[in-house]
């Protein structure tokens, strides 16, 4: 919803549900965004992506920083191996994924990406 919005996500929790329904803990993330000119370097200011028309959004680079730091409140059966994983919005609909950490009911990973 925050890359359709066109709305940083600074800090968010997004609840972990098992196949059961049930919460089983919290995946902290952040997620930017950002628009350049087709130079890749010139910053534009994101309000203005929305107002462009098809012509000139060709021009334009929208960069997606994603942040997967940490889950929280993890269960003890759930701790032995954990990792995050996210699939992306493009039209392979590419999946992505963090390191595992092993035995750790608040794991860290710490995990940086851009789209």
């Amino acid at each position: 919803m925050s890359v359709y919005n066109l709305c940083d996500t600074v800090k968010d929790e997004a609840m972990i549900i098992d196949s059961k329904g049930i919460k089983q803990g919290l995946l902290l993330y952040k997620m930017n965004l950002e628009l350049l000119e087709s130079d890749g370097k010139t910053k534009l200011d994101i309000i203005d992506y929305d107002s462009l028309n098809q012509k000139e959004l060709l021009d334009k680079i929208l960069k997606i920083h994603m942040e997967v730091t940490r889950a929280t409140e993890i269960p003890e059966k759930y701790s032995f191996q954990t990792q995050a994983k996210y699939e992306w919005i493009d039209d392979e609909k590419t999946n992505f994924e963090t390191k595992v950490v092993k035995k750790n009911k608040s794991p860290e990973f710490s995990y940086k990406n851009t789209h």
